[in-house]
């Protein structure tokens, strides 16, 4: 499915690098699976510097794109002959040693090199998403001496798959930027060749040219986008971060915008994700907080400890429109990646928040082996409990499961929060307080807004709320001098700016929305002249036990599809993969 798009820019997601070049290497290859393949050629070490790098490319471009949800594995096979990528039909991937040595044996920088070979591992990451393995059959085709069936097959489809291999570029060309490489490397010349695909086209020896345009032709396809793309790949970042801080309003725009040239499961996801947290603003905290839902963004909302423990069991009417937004979009998303687990998480949180519990089940029904994820219990305890058919809701082997898992000593704290509500809901008072005071005892590792609900349920709220306001917000010695908050038109901030010698980021929206670039990595979101957002990546913590050395374990860790977010305080928090800190985000 090709979903509609600005013209000139892609659709779907990921595809095959178009220059890969069809070789017979033996009768095994003829089948699309990767142990045909390991049968006939060794598989190369991890341990080697440029294969391990490969790997590692490989994971950033992969937890990029769609294809995250996917077992896909890359398997780099020992091959010196003519070199090639391929996406086999049982959703692996398989590269040469011999194309590793094509992208790497340049005199370029380490950087622009890893740049290409993540925009071949995007192309080849689209196919498995799309389930489209014709450049394998054309491969057997031609392995397997069937050259009267290629050509047919070939003729026929010649420019549907030019069409697609044009957007396939495209596609690794976003998915490469989104995991943080330099696309520009794409258009560089290399040796005798201007430019890189016109260099792979040579190296691979492409094997059929009515498949795909010339590189020249791809090449001016991809540079006429490219600048559009690049700027809105940092735009959507910042989308995410200010979500991230609670800023949905501009968050919903930039999304948007960036969800007009690639329509993906994750863009979908994220925008899903913005009217959910629009709907809780819309709503009276009570009802925002009443339970812990998964994969909700959960800030300070700066709400006192002492309100009232009433809730007025009526959805506002701006916040019912937001949860059916977010439904719509979250089923939407759906559609490109059926099994993604987060958007299955927030699609039941909507549906939870509508009180169509029904629904929220059907949801839960379709996650594999949901029964084996802790933060889902709670939430399965909640839709039993409004079945108005049990006479006996705690009479079922949900709620058996649920005080079982809060029973033991690491239960989780979302699910002890949301027995601990069950319990009051159903007037077991005494057994919610003694759940309330369990929490009270780890209150320093809830999220703001549930170190607040907790309090509420205890006899000293003035001493619980004294506890909450005594715990210091870790600072970050970070080494911008420009910081949120500050006004873009002071002197000193334009003296700062001017010093960076980066040219500025403007965004298309409707929004006044600027990116500036330091050019080492870092850079802020500049919102109607004032900064709003300041990203670092060159801040000193390689791995989270150096974060952790330094600040202690943080308040709240979010999942976000493969990544993490670990927040230390309301204003800054890191983005965490792989055991690595890649980036700090730091906000007013």
């Amino acid at each position: 499915m090709f979903p509609n798009r600005f013209v000139n820019f892609l659709t779907g997601t990921l595809c095959v690098i178009t220059a890969m070049a069809w070789h017979p290497v033996s009768t095994a290859s003829t089948r699309s699976n990767v142990n045909a393949w390991l049968a006939s050629h060794s598989l190369v070490p991890h341990d080697g510097f440029m294969v391990s790098r490969v790997h590692e490319i490989f994971k950033d471009v992969k937890r990029a794109s769609d294809s995250a949800v996917f077992p896909t594995q890359l398997y780099i096979i020992q091959s010196n002959s003519i070199p090639w990528a391929i996406a086999l039909e049982d959703k692996n991937i398989i590269l040469t040693s011999g194309a590793i040595d094509v992208i790497y044996s340049s005199e370029d920088s380490l950087h622009k090199k890893d740049a290409r070979m993540a925009f071949v591992l995007g192309h080849e990451l689209k196919h498995v998403i799309e389930n489209d393995f014709s450049h394998q059959q054309a491969y057997n085709s031609f392995s397997q001496g069937n050259l009267s069936d290629l050509v047919a097959s070939s003729q026929q489809r010649a420019n549907s798959r030019k069409t697609l291999e044009l957007l396939a570029d495209e596609e690794g060309l976003i998915n490469a930027s989104l995991a943080g490489y330099d696309i520009s490397a794409i258009f560089t010349g290399i040796g005798d060749a201007d430019n890189f695909l016109e260099y792979w086209s040579k190296q691979t020896n492409t094997f059929s040219s009515n498949q795909h345009h010339t590189p020249s032709e791809r090449i001016a396809y991809l540079k006429e986008s490219y600048q559009s793309i690049d700027n809105l790949v940092e735009f959507f970042k910042y989308g995410v971060r200010l979500t991230h801080f609670g800023d949905h309003a501009n968050a919903k725009v930039l999304l948007e915008d960036f969800y007009k040239v690639y329509e993906s499961n994750r863009v979908l996801t994220n925008r899903g994700y913005v009217h959910l947290q629009l709907a809780r603003e819309a709503m009276p905290v009570e009802m925002a907080y009443r339970y812990w839902f998964p994969d909700l963004l959960d800030l300070d909302s700066g709400f006192p400890v002492t309100a009232s423990r009433a809730v007025n069991a009526t959805l506002p009417l701006e916040a019912h429109t937001q949860l059916n937004q977010a439904v719509a979009v979250l089923k939407k998303a759906l559609e490109f990646s059926a099994n993604d687990i987060a958007t299955r998480m927030n699609l039941i949180s909507a549906y939870l928040f509508l009180g169509e519990y029904s629904s929220a089940r059907a949801v839960m029904d379709n996650i594999p082996d949901w029964s084996t994820a802790p933060e889902l219990h709670g939430l399965d305890a909640i839709v039993v409990m409004q079945d108005r058919r049990l006479k006996n809701p705690w009479d079922t082997f949900t709620l058996d499961i649920l005080q079982r898992r809060v029973s033991e000593p690491d239960a989780p704290l979302n699910l002890i929060y949301n027995y601990a509500r069950i319990l009051q809901d159903n007037d077991r008072e005494q057994q919610a307080q003694a759940q309330w005071q369990r929490l009270a005892q780890h209150l320093s590792h809830l999220p703001k807004p549930y170190q607040v609900m907790v309090c509420r349920q205890l006899a000293d709220k003035a001493a619980c709320a004294k506890k909450i306001n005594s715990y210091a917000v870790k600072q970050l010695p970070w080494r911008l001098e420009i910081h949120p908050g500050d006004s873009i038109n002071s002197r000193q901030v334009r003296s700062l700016l001017k010093a960076w010698n980066t040219k500025p980021v403007r965004s298309v929206s409707g929004i006044d929305a600027t990116i500036y670039p330091d050019g080492e990595g870092n850079s802020l979101l500049v919102l109607d002249g004032q900064v709003k957002l300041v990203t670092i990546r060159q801040h000193g913590f390689n791995f989270v036990e150096d974060l952790k050395a330094t600040f202690g374990e943080p308040v709240h860790i979010m999942q976000s599809g493969t990544d993490q977010i670990w927040s230390y305080s309301p204003h800054w928090s890191a983005l965490v993969a792989d055991n690595e800190v890649r980036e700090i985000w730091v906000s007013q």
